[in-house]
């Protein structure tokens, strides 16, 4: 039982660190970034309901997918102008009200919760611990 803990820790950190890396390079293209007009070259007519809807934009001949939110297709058309963030060398655009540091937070949260699980397991697992305490009391 402990074993599982250590494993499903150690698998929550790991895709934690993927997710907290995409979260990251956001927080890093909203900060650092600049606010620039793209124009919107290719969009769905309507996009209701929870389905994932993409948007192409072009900024200096380079073209963009874009995730949009609901709705976004009934207030915007081809052609539009609009305004995002972004950051030179990234292939990336943030919308200006989009919101990613929820899910920065979630991520943290979910990485602690990876650590108190590794953290339960190593402790309350004799076999792993015992060797440990041998080594560190000796010096």
């Amino acid at each position: 039982m402990k074993f599982s803990y250590f494993l499903l820790g150690m698998a929550i950190l790991f895709f934690s660190v993927l997710f907290i890396q995409t979260d990251l390079l956001n927080l890093k293209i909203h900060n650092e970034g600049e606010i620039v007009n793209v124009e919107i070259v290719d969009i769905p007519r309507s996009c209701p309901g929870k389905g994932k809807w993409y948007m192409k934009v072009k900024y200096h001949d380079k073209i963009f997918k874009k995730r949009i939110p609901k709705g976004f297709c009934e207030t915007h058309a081809l052609g539009n102008v609009i305004q995002v963030h972004y950051l030179a060398g990234v292939d990336k655009v943030i919308l200006l009200d989009e919101g990613f540091r929820g899910e920065l937070m979630a991520t943290g949260v979910f990485m602690l919760v990876a650590l108190y699980l590794i953290y339960l397991s190593l402790t309350h697992n004799r076999k792993i611990i015992k060797p440990l305490q041998k080594i560190y009391t000796k010096s």
